[in-house]
C-alpha cells in the first residue's frame, strides 16, 4: 500500500495492537470521527481522524505517538488500555463474558473439562482457518 489512499481499505492484522485498538473503538460504539472529537480535548499532538484511521489499519504505529494524555482520555472513554497494548483484558468486559465464566464455575469438574476442550478447539479453528471442524 502506498500509504496515501483514503480512506484506508486495509483491515488490521488479527491479534495486533492496531486490531485491538479498533476492537475497543467498536466495543465503545464510536466511529473514528466521534472518537477523534473526544480525543481533540487532549493537548498536542492532535490525533486527526485520518491519522487515527491509519493507526487502526496498522499502516502507522500509534504506540510511540500516543502520549500519556491520549491513553488517559481513551481510558476515561472506556477503552481497555492493558488489552490494547498487551492483548490481555484487564477485566471481564461485558455481560456475555461474565455469564460464560459464571456458567463454567457452576459446572461439574467433568463438564468444565468438556468446556475447556470445546473452547480450545474453537480457538485453534480461529488460528488455523484452513482446518475445518465438522459437527
Amino acid at each position: 500500500m502506498a500509504g496515501n489512499e483514503w480512506p484506508p481499505q486495509l483491515e488490521p492484522q488479527k491479534g495486533t495492537p492496531a486490531a485491538r485498538l479498533k476492537e475497543e473503538r467498536v466495543r465503545n460504539d464510536l466511529d473514528v470521527k466521534s472518537l477523534c472529537d473526544k480525543l481533540s480535548v487532549v493537548d498536542r499532538p492532535c490525533i486527526t481522524h485520518k491519522s487515527y484511521a491509519w493507526f487502526e489499519c496498522g499502516e502507522k504505529d500509534f504506540l510511540p505517538i500516543f502520549k500519556t494524555q491520549h491513553w488517559k482520555r481513551l481510558s476515561e472513554i472506556g477503552f481497555d488500555i492493558q488489552y490494547i497494548i498487551s492483548g490481555i483484558p484487564s477485566a471481564i468486559r461485558d455481560q456475555k463474558e461474565a455469564a460464560l465464566i459464571d456458567n463454567y464455575r457452576e459446572c461439574s469438574a467433568a463438564n468444565q473439562q468438556h468446556l475447556e476442550a470445546v473452547s480450545t478447539a474453537f480457538k485453534e479453528q480461529e488460528i488455523e482457518p484452513s482446518r475445518k471442524v465438522d459437527y
